[in-house]
């Protein structure tokens, strides 16, 4: 589940992410759906409780994206999500950031994951 602040609505996101297990810190993830919009969240979260599932994990969770404009497919992409209060960001490019200006760390988990972790760096 997603609010997006733009626009305030909340959507349904199926997500699957899937870490490099050597260690590279690639990221793959697999949207199921383009995120169904929900009316109501109090009414979805029932429903998705009445089938079975319970909220693990509940995050106050923001993403900035970056491109260059007007650019093709190639270019460089950015994201960095930042949590209140934390002193790490996770910083995603869909290729390797070659003299980044800030130390960078290899991600070795899942996005839910990390975020569940809090601050423990």
């Amino acid at each position: 589940m997603a609010r997006n602040s733009y626009d305030h609505h909340a959507m349904a996101i199926l997500q699957h992410h899937r870490i490099d297990p050597d260690g590279s810190g690639r990221m793959d993830t697999a949207f199921e759906c383009d995120g169904a919009r929900v009316a109501s969240v109090d009414a979805y979260v029932a429903e998705m409780e009445r089938q079975g599932f319970a909220v693990i994990l509940k995050a106050d969770w923001t993403i900035d994206y970056y491109a260059a404009l007007g650019a093709c497919t190639s270019a460089l992409t950015i994201s960095i999500g930042t949590t209140p209060g934390r002193s790490a960001a996770l910083l995603r490019s869909n290729r390797p950031l070659l003299g980044a200006p800030v130390p960078l760390r290899t991600l070795t988990q899942t996005v839910p994951a990390w975020l569940a972790e809090g601050d423990a760096e």
